[in-house]
């Protein structure tokens, strides 16, 4: 080993081990910064669907969902944010859906027959009506209004009593996100009495949203990735 001392010890030797030292140290910042770059996550490369190829063909799978939630609550934006693209051209809010409104769409490799019901309370009687064939119930919170969460939770509770809903998948929004005060998810769940007994009866999932006139997008990519696999 007196060699291994000896050659340590000289210029050669500290040349190399410093060499090494320096590779070894910009390996780990590639990897900080580079790769953690590379890896960001889904949510975060593809709010817009920019990158997002439709598929057109009466082939692919076809999923029917339903879009409910009390009136105010943010269903027609959402589906509107379901398509390719940033909507430059919108400057207002959408106008409260009178009825429902159906939307079709193509996003990657699955087509989408969206139903976007009504949510003033005249119109909720009639949800149970478009519920045949559903593949996902996604109904839509308004987590910055507090003061209606417990008509969100009665009125939930009162749609999913309806026997046509049982066993459906069940995605909750918990929109407006980017608002100051608004509610995370677990606390839109706790909100809405979804426990983990609820839980035991059918499938749920909660994403946070945000989709404002002019602001970034946050939780649409989720959204779409539940909507196709739930």
């Amino acid at each position: 080993m007196a060699w291994l001392n000896s050659f340590i010890f000289s210029r050669q030797g500290a040349f190399l081990i410093s060499g090494i030292a320096t590779t070894a140290a910009a390996y780990l910042i590639y990897k900080a910064f580079f790769k953690k770059e590379s890896a960001l996550p889904d949510e975060e490369l593809d709010e817009y669907f920019e990158k997002t190829s439709p598929l057109k063909s009466e082939d692919l799978p076809k999923r029917r969902i339903l879009v409910v939630g009390l009136d105010g609550s943010g269903k027609t934006q959402f589906v509107n944010c379901l398509s390719r693209g940033r909507q430059s051209n919108i400057t207002s809010p959408p106008k409260p859906t009178q009825g429902f409104h159906v939307k079709s769409i193509c996003l990657s490799s699955t087509n989408f027959d969206i139903w976007d019901l009504g949510g003033a309370p005249h119109f909720r009687a009639y949800w149970k009506e478009f519920v045949k064939n559903l593949d996902v119930i996604v109904y839509v919170v308004d987590s910055a209004n507090r003061y209606r969460m417990q008509e969100a939770k009665d009125t939930l509770d009162t749609f999913l009593k309806e026997e046509c809903t049982q066993d459906i998948p069940l995605l909750i929004i918990a929109n407006k996100q980017d608002v100051d005060g608004s509610l995370s998810g677990d606390q839109v769940l706790a909100g809405l009495g979804i426990d983990s007994a609820f839980k035991a009866t059918r499938k749920v999932k909660c994403v946070e949203v945000q989709i404002p006139l002019y602001g970034d997008r946050k939780g649409m990519w989720e959204a779409y990735k539940q909507m196709s696999s739930l």
